[in-house]
């Protein structure tokens, strides 16, 4: 209820990292690697693709990843390392995060056609959308295992080191000490991630229409899932952990959604490359506005 549909992510893991983070610095990418299930999963991992090829404005390769387990992953790292040695690349993953550890163990495989990555030659700037936000913010995931990838990926929540000038939000201190509080003994807690956020957002969206749905109806008793579709065009409008959240007959998702890119560092926690949007800082908000996206 709360996603601004893939478009608007992919804008934003289009246009900043461009760059390839391995040598020579500072060199644009001259194509990218569109990692998507093209078969399953028309209304996800497929639709992502096709924005980010609509927007991006360079040579565009597909390499297809099913999530059933179709295609073994050794063959999809093979594809992508075959194409990003022959150019300037980074490689942008549509798919979900229970199937990127395969393909990148895969990659990791010195055997396999990624030997120019893992021989230290080259690095790769690997893109992610907010799907694989809890893998890469997992602390049991071993990010020194892949030094030749950078990772960035998109988030709708900060539970990153703040950009100079804002402080953490709320949310993410708080949904880490509950973490704490209620994991059990000898497990990481659970990390903060976009999904957190947009999920506590979304069930505050669907509670605040049921309940003014309620009040509508005290006097007939029961009500219908159209009369609750009905309050949700009425509107519903509050500042939300991912930003303020303005839904009615007109936005059927929130306008100026805010959208962080993260770098994901091993051993370390995310830091925050561009955060812009309607941030949820309320003082940041009161003084400067929404932040224009690139």
């Amino acid at each position: 209820m709360t996603g601004t549909g893939p478009c608007r992510e992919t804008r934003q893991s289009d246009r900043y990292p461009e760059r390839i983070s391995g040598k020579p610095e500072g060199r644009i990418a001259d194509r990218a690697i569109v990692v998507a299930d093209s078969d399953k999963n028309e209304y996800f991992s497929d639709n992502l693709a096709r924005d980010f090829i609509r927007i991006f404005r360079r040579k565009v390769i597909r390499v297809d990843y099913p999530e059933d387990g179709q295609r073994d992953p050794s063959a999809a790292a093979a594809d992508i390392c075959k194409n990003a040695e022959q150019g300037r690349a980074l490689v942008f993953y549509a798919g979900r995060g229970q199937q990127v550890r395969g393909l990148l163990d895969a990659m990791a495989n010195k055997s396999a056609a990624c030997g120019f990555l893992t021989g230290g030659r080259r690095e790769l700037t690997f893109v992610n959308g907010s799907g694989v936000t809890a893998m890469l913010a997992d602390p049991s995931t071993d990010l020194g295992n892949y030094p030749f990838l950078t990772f960035y990926y998109a988030a709708f929540s900060n539970p990153a080191a703040p950009p100079p000038g804002r402080s953490r939000s709320k949310f993410a201190n708080v949904f880490d000490a509950v973490s704490r509080e209620t994991t059990g003994s000898g497990y990481a807690p659970i990390p903060v991630d976009s999904d957190a956020a947009a999920g506590g957002d979304a069930l505050r969206v669907a509670t605040t229409a049921i309940e003014n749905t309620y009040a509508g109806h005290k006097q007939v008793g029961d009500f219908q899932s159209n009369d609750v579709y009905q309050a949700l065009i009425a509107g519903v409008e509050w500042r939300g952990d991912t930003g303020p959240i303005r839904l009615d007959g007109s936005h059927k998702y929130p306008e100026d959604k805010e959208v962080y890119l993260l770098q994901a560092r091993p051993g370390k926690p995310p830091v925050t490359v561009l955060a812009c949007g309607n941030l949820s800082d309320d003082e940041a908000f009161a003084t400067t506005g929404p932040v224009t996206c690139p």
